[in-house]
């Protein structure tokens, strides 16, 4: 990559000039509605436009903008900048190979992310300039919330209450990016500080009146009270938001186990913050934290005060004499010991070990107890003059439980609860270190439901979601204690098992494979599903997690390509073609080089009567480096399994309207047809994006046909209904593609807001010879022109057949007889003969 070219290229046109040559006044609107900020490149990455919602992001004017290599406009101070901005630099002139990238650029201070953007790359062609469309989606939001989420589990309690509470409150303050971070206890009339930080920085604490203060209205309402630029209008008698220029408070109350308020978490800050649902929930995650904590603090102050007094404490107090007789215990202490099975006047051997250690040293001693379900932190101190221990016990279940929680959260699904693709890997790690030690074997299951994707896209995720927690029930009930089970993502799953017999695991993954193809009720929903499982084995089919888990990735496709609803070994695929095929196909999906291989053949569709051109069906060609040409019923499938369907889609849409401007528009209102896919269809962003293009390649709507599957059930189409009544709305054509298929049905012209019927091409076969084949093309053919419908036979080869149909009344058809599929170059040629010949 030449950046080198890219930083320091500065000789531009004047700069409106430019920018009104390649952008027309409806396109900058376009770009200044969008929320997010919009940058137009062109391909030396230098400015044409940008929409006010990017103008905040450079410091001099926008007249000195337009016109200028990036690279000189945005400060790259920083080693990690220039890294970042090198890495931005490859995804941008990938994206000028016609495929649409994405980036994540992450500055951090510290650990602290700092600034965060998506960034998305799309290559178009405005006034014949190729540019780079860029949009910057502020994702500062979410990994803030997930720094402050692995921060605030770092922070364990061994250390001094103090300092806890200290480490949150400066943590508060990092996220929120308050000058002022406080955590206040109440009396009567006075707040207390016992936490104070200002711009980062320890703070002496200090003490103010409670009356007339936000901390009052948190205390009083017992919620987080958020007020944002207008706190000393809301509460002009309290004097310190004067003094420190406060203008924004947020306060949460800290709430002890007798559900009392005891005090207030506040950050503070001269600047506005705007308070979301997220940042809120993280607040009372801090909240939650401190009130613990405080609550430890305060049992802390009790056992100091009671000290002289055990008896009337309520916490637990045990000494004990050096040689392990016990000598005292208050009620609680007595409680304690007697869930512990404490017997003749001897402390359990778990304590008395400890207060070993605690003799020995001569120093303070805390160690952590379970007992009877609750965690209680035990403090031994050694009183040398008594030759005795004082045991001082506080109980931390609450607390414990809480860290735990942050604990699952970064190792543990939160959709099904069980473990996550993180922690199986390091599960897996630790499976093979011990397999290898001990010469065990282990099997890896893979296990994929299948069309667990048509279900999420036709159902909605919310759906999905109770599918996929049903679907992790049953596979969990089939397996043994001893095994591990995990999501790896979407519909993916992964099930460790140490073999014992091999015909164990058989057992278990049939098992597995019968209970997923048991039909799941949700609520109205009857949905029947399935899985497909790849087994592969330590050692014999690799020695580390990568290659286990690629190889059974590698038989689970097998098992889908077998039929699904079964299990495949690695070992029984391992040396098939097809596999080696299948992979080296999905990984091209994923290259940047896809767009170089892709290209569009382009059919005619002809008026039978007056042999005139009224449309053409674009077709998404393959030509791969070593493969060759590769078919889209091979490839279609695999991508949308990957998900590169998405950038196939735009890429063929964006290329598709370009040819179409170019070359048949010229056509007198030819239409484009374009095969859409089901998750296409669902997706919001889909519709945005080709109503940009068509807009961009000054296409009317009414010229652009999506061809849709009738393969497709009607609880699909039904679901959605709301996008195709969009697309309907906006003008653009919807065609029905294979009717008369074995899953054709006349209710599905009732269902869908349809234009066009395409009659699927099997009928033709056998249309001369089977007069019952000929009536039902005919009855299609009466029943759409009863409604209204344009009706394009497709696959026509013959003569013969022409004939045929236009006796039965069709007057629209493609296939070879007329054209076959055409290269654009080849396109052109046959459109200028044509020309000529009409």
């Amino acid at each position: 990559m030449n950046t080198k070219k890219f930083l320091i290229n500065e000789h531009s046109p004047p700069n409106k000039i430019w920018e009104n040559r390649i952008l027309n006044e409806e396109t900058k609107r376009n770009l200044q509605a969008t929320k997010d900020a919009v940058i137009v490149f062109d391909l030396h990455g230098k400015v044409i436009f940008l929409n006010e919602s990017a103008i905040k992001y450079f410091p001099c004017p926008l007249s000195q903008t337009i016109g200028k290599p990036i690279g000189k406009l945005i400060p790259l101070n920083t080693i990690a900048q220039k890294r970042l901005f090198c890495k931005a630099m490859k995804y941008f002139f990938l994206a000028s190979t016609g495929i649409p990238q994405q980036f994540h650029w992450v500055e951090e201070k510290g650990k602290h992310p700092i600034r965060a953007f998506n960034l998305i790359f799309n290559a178009t062609v405005l006034n014949d300039e190729k540019v780079i469309i860029t949009r910057f989606i502020d994702i500062l939001q979410v990994k803030t919330f997930e720094w402050a989420l692995w921060s605030l589990a770092k922070i364990t309690n061994y250390g001094c209450i103090n300092e806890v509470i200290d480490d949150i409150t400066e943590l508060a303050s990092e996220v929120f990016r308050a000058e002022y971070a406080v955590v206040n206890l109440f009396d009567q009339e006075t707040t207390h500080s016992i936490s104070y930080f200002y711009q980062g920085k320890k703070e002496p604490n200090f003490t103010h009146a409670l009356a007339n203060t936000p901390c009052a209205q948190v205390r009083k309402e017992k919620k987080i009270c958020h007020y944002n630029g207008n706190v000393r209008t809301k509460f002009p008698e309290t004097q310190l938001f004067t003094d420190f220029n406060i203008t924004s408070y947020l306060g949460g109350p800290l709430i002890n186990s007798e559900d009392e308020v005891v005090g207030a978490l506040v950050v503070m800050s001269a600047r506005k913050f705007e308070v979301d649902s997220i940042y809120k929930t993280l607040f009372q995650l801090f909240i939650d934290r401190i009130s613990l904590e405080i609550e430890r603090l305060l049992a802390q102050r009790k056992l100091q005060f009671l000290a002289s007094i055990p008896q009337q404490d309520p916490n637990p107090v045990i000494r004990i004499h050096s040689d392990g007789t016990f000598l005292y215990a208050n009620q609680s202490g007595l409680e304690i010991l007697h869930q512990w099975s404490m017997r003749n006047n001897k402390i359990p051997n778990e304590l008395l070990k400890v207060c070993q250690r605690a003799q020995e040293q001569r120093k303070v001693i805390r160690e952590e107890f379970t007992i009877n379900h609750r965690i209680y932190l035990f403090t031994l101190v050694w009183i040398e003059s008594f030759s005795q221990i004082n045991i001082y016990a506080i109980d931390i279940s609450e607390l414990k439980w809480a860290q735990q929680k942050m604990r699952d959260l970064a190792n543990f699904d939160t959709l099904t609860n069980v473990a996550n693709r993180e922690h199986f890997k390091r599960t897996f790690n630790h499976w093979l270190i011990d397999a290898k030690n001990n010469n065990e074997p282990l099997a890896l299951l893979l296990i994929d439901l299948d069309n667990f994707k048509s279900v999420n896209d036709t159902f909605g995720h919310p759906i999905g979601d109770r599918l996929l927690k049903t679907v992790t029930r049953r596979i969990s009930g089939c397996l043994r204690s001893s095994d591990f089970i995990a999501r790896l993502g979407g519909d993916e799953f992964v099930v460790l098992l140490k073999i014992h017999q091999s015909y164990d695991i058989f057992k278990i993954a049939k098992k597995i494979n019968q209970v997923l193809s048991s039909p799941f009720e949700l609520g109205e929903y009857h949905i029947e599903s399935s899985c497909s499982t790849g087994i592969s084995f330590y050692p014999q089919d690799g020695v580390t997690t990568s290659e286990l888990l690629k190889n059974a990735d590698i038989a689970m496709y097998q098992a889908k390509k077998n039929g699904r609803n079964q299990f495949c070994l690695f070992s029984n695929v391992k040396h098939s073609s097809e596999s080696k095929r299948r992979t080296i196909i999905k990984r091209s999906l994923k290259s940047a080089d896809l767009a170089t291989q892709l290209s569009i053949n382009y059919q005619p569709q002809f008026d039978l009567q007056s042999k005139k051109i009224i449309g053409f069906e674009a077709f998404v060609r393959w030509y791969h480096p070593k493969e060759g040409l590769i078919s889209p019923y091979e490839f279609i499938p695999l991508a949308e399994q990957t998900g590169a369907i998405y950038s196939i889609g735009y890429w063929v849409i964006q290329q598709a309207l370009q040819d179409y401007q170019k070359t048949m528009q010229l056509v007198s209102d030819a239409k484009l047809s374009l095969n859409i896919a089901l998750s296409q269809l669902n997706d919001h962003h889909f519709i945005e994006y080709l109503c940009e293009n068509i807009h961009r390649f000054e296409v009317s709507n009414e010229l652009i046909v999506l061809d849709l599957a009738e393969q497709i059930s009607t609880i699909q189409y039904r679901h959605l209904d709301e996008h195709l009544q969009e697309i309907h709305k906006l003008g653009i054509q919807l065609s029905l593609d294979n009717y008369g298929s074995e899953h054709s049905s006349i209710s599905r012209l009732l269902e869908v807001p349809i234009n066009v019927v395409k009659i699927d091409q099997n009928f033709l076969h056998t249309l001369e010879t089977q007069p019952r084949h000929r009536a039902f093309i005919s009855g299609i053919i009466d029943l759409a022109n009863k409604m209204e419908l344009q009706v394009i036979q497709k696959g026509v080869e013959s003569k013969s057949q022409n004939e045929v149909l236009k006796n039965l009344g069709c007057r629209y058809a493609q296939g070879f007889y007329y054209c076959p599929p055409l290269s654009l170059s080849q396109l052109k040629e046959f459109l200028t003969k044509y020309a000529i010949l009409n």
